[in-house]
């Protein structure tokens, strides 16, 4: 009879203490009566009923039901469980959920910027997307919603959102200087509501904003201040976390500097730096769109190629300053005098070029002698007209006409002019000249 008794008893209770390890003590000691029961019925099933009525069968059957239980209750009781680890933290993770969820969706944040600034690093003007990406960021890992990103103006007194803002949005613009975002903004220092390290002082200026803001923080490139955002609701548990909320707003920071640093690169691989005009190949893109676009609507062009001889003068003789200074100038002289849909690029140190829309050679004409008469007299400035000889312009001019010549073929048609005039000492060629009236100024 004792072996009847032991023999299933002692895989049972194993099995309890062993599954019980995986479950937190309530479940061990549900799991542990499970075990008791199956046993029961399994030696009622393989045993007379009338020998377990005797004292010492029936005090066994108590004793080992009451065994499976214990075990079942303290093996789930153990720290290493399943249901414990996820609570108390065990040997797989001294971490809470929280923290282990938050690092699992920052780690998808990174990722996804990754993956946003690839996708828009060629945008024209990335920001407003960018102000969108945050506010989807920001709700993943804070719950944040009613998100406000702005950026600081060079003049540091407003704000003004990352999205699109046409001139009649004024009422989003936003002072720099009053209220929690001035103070934000100025200091650098975030504001997260309830934290009780700020001072009541801070939480004033927060209620006399008159609206709800749970969370502003600047974005900061070294000491200066180039951005903020603010958050009108966030979810309660990061509220209560500002370590957390200062590790997401040093994440957004990044986000943004290096969004700005794409910026800057790509600005800096397009453009030439003294002119501040597309340099040959961005000018070459740009202009056969254009280029396209006009020959679509039936359209003349003019191309000009413009350069200004003795440039080389001021750089030979270490004047550098003053060659950019010149180079600036007549940048700055020509974009006045283009328009919006034109196309202008400098070419290499001397030569600029101009695709002119809408136009035929002899308007085109007139538009480039205007301009011509301007950097005459830009030229003869005493800054640089006596440095090793006399600062010229020279132009050369080719239009479209009745065909459609490609970019590169206008191109070529105007240098050729632009020798013409120099080989006959003219400050002007143009196709509708031949080489007796190249044009006089």
């Amino acid at each position: 009879m004792t072996l009847d008794l032991i023999l299933p008893w002692f895989p049972i209770i194993l099995a309890v203490g062993v599954g019980s390890r995986l479950l937190n003590q309530v479940r061990g000691t549900g799991f542990g009566l499970l075990g008791a029961v199956f046993w029961l019925a399994l030696v009622l099933a393989t045993n007379d009923s009338s020998a377990l009525t005797e004292n010492w069968p029936l005090v066994s059957l108590l004793a080992g039901s009451a065994a499976i239980v214990a075990v079942g209750t303290w093996s789930g009781s153990e720290p290493g469980g399943l249901e414990s680890g996820r609570e108390h933290g065990g040997p797989a993770s001294s971490m809470p959920t929280r923290p282990l969820k938050r690092h699992a969706v920052m780690a998808d944040a990174l990722r996804r910027y990754d993956g946003w600034l690839e996708a828009n690093r060629h945008s024209l003007d990335p920001w407003p997307e960018f102000g969108e990406f945050l506010r989807s960021v920001l709700f993943d890992l804070c719950g944040a919603t009613h998100v406000y990103p702005y950026r600081i103006l060079s003049e540091g007194d407003r704000l003004v959102p990352l999205r699109a803002v046409e001139p009649g949005d004024l009422p989003d613009v936003v002072s720099a200087r009053r209220g929690i975002v001035g103070h934000v903004s100025t200091s650098g220092v975030s504001y997260i509501a309830g934290d009780a390290a700020h001072g009541e002082l801070v939480d004033h200026l927060a209620e006399e904003c008159g609206e709800q803001i749970a969370w502003c923080f600047a974005i900061q490139r070294g000491p200066g201040k180039i951005g903020l955002v603010k958050v009108g609701e966030l979810d309660k548990s990061a509220q209560r976390d500002p370590v957390f909320l200062e590790l997401v707003g040093r994440l957004i920071g990044q986000f943004w500097t290096t969004l700005g640093d794409v910026c800057r690169s790509r600005t800096a691989e397009l453009r030439d730096p003294a002119s501040g005009l597309h340099t040959r190949e961005p000018f070459l893109v740009e202009a056969d769109r254009t280029l396209a676009e006009a020959y679509a609507h039936g359209e003349p062009v003019v191309l000009t190629v413009l350069t200004i001889e003795g440039m080389r003068a001021l750089t030979d003789s270490g004047d550098w300053q003053l060659a950019d200074a010149l180079v600036a100038e007549v940048s700055h002289l020509l974009q006045e005098r283009v328009r919006a849909e034109d196309r202008l690029g400098r070419f290499d140190d001397s030569r600029f070029v101009l695709l002119l829309r809408r136009v035929d050679s002899a308007l085109g004409t007139l538009i480039v002698e205007q301009l011509l008469g301007r950097l005459v007299n830009l030229c003869v400035d005493p800054r640089w007209a006596m440095v090793r000889g006399t600062i010229k312009a020279r132009c050369g001019v080719a239009g479209s006409g009745t065909e459609q010549p490609t970019l590169s073929e206008l191109i070529i048609r105007a240098t050729a002019q632009c020798d013409e005039a120099r080989r006959l000492g003219r400050p002007l060629c143009s196709d509708l000249h031949t080489a007796e009236t190249c044009g006089v100024l």
